[in-house]
């Protein structure tokens, strides 16, 4: 599961079928509707993050969420959990800008719409994908690692656990942040494609 964590569900479907899968033509569009009804009956906000985000407004800190998942799948998931007007017009999606991470153009591409150096920028993840994108990016990364992995922090993270104590790690004075939703979402068995 590993290997498909933070990328696209079609690299997903690529790297399945190197693996000698065969799924169907139309995998990954089954896939996603499969994702956006489960999304919309269960995904729900990380403990702590609404305070977290009332604190970056509070210290005019601006951010947003640049996804390797579609546009839609963000409006569902912060639809959801009532986070979507605070990020109407801070998203990012690797489908709109045709590159997916690990390539660093994501993150560059929306800190160059914040006006924002790319080393004045922090990115807080949750996936190697995503740590290797902020290091090719030349911005620093925050790793969230809930489970207490130190993968992330292997690849240049620094990690925390869980975003009530993550204010800890705001020690930084006019930086922007990219990529964070703090949306539980419910996929623990659900990534795995039918024939592998």
């Amino acid at each position: 599961m590993g290997l498909f964590v933070g990328g696209t569900i079609s690299g997903v479907k690529a790297e399945a079928e190197k693996l000698g899968a065969k799924l169907p033509e139309n995998w990954v569009e089954k896939f996603y509707a499969k994702a956006y009804d489960r999304l919309r009956d269960s995904a729900e906000p990380i403990a702590g993050i609404k305070q977290v985000l009332n604190y970056l407004d509070d210290v005019d800190m601006p951010y947003c969420v640049a996804s390797n998942g579609r546009v839609k799948k963000m409006e569902i998931t912060l639809g959801r959990t009532g986070m979507l007007a605070r990020f109407a017009d801070a998203m990012f999606s690797a489908q709109a800008i045709g590159t997916a991470k690990p390539a660093p153009d994501l993150f560059l591409v929306a800190a160059q719409e914040f006006d924002v150096a790319p080393e004045d920028c922090v990115v807080i993840e949750d996936s190697l994908i995503g740590v290797l994108a902020a290091k090719a990016a030349g911005m620093r990364c925050l790793g969230y690692a809930p489970d207490g992995s130190d993968v992330l922090a292997e690849h240049g993270a620094i990690l925390f656990d869980n975003w009530h104590s993550s204010q800890n790690l705001w020690d930084y004075d006019h930086l922007t942040v990219c990529q964070f939703s703090g949306v539980r979402q419910p996929f623990d068995n659900f990534l795995q494609p039918q024939g592998c």
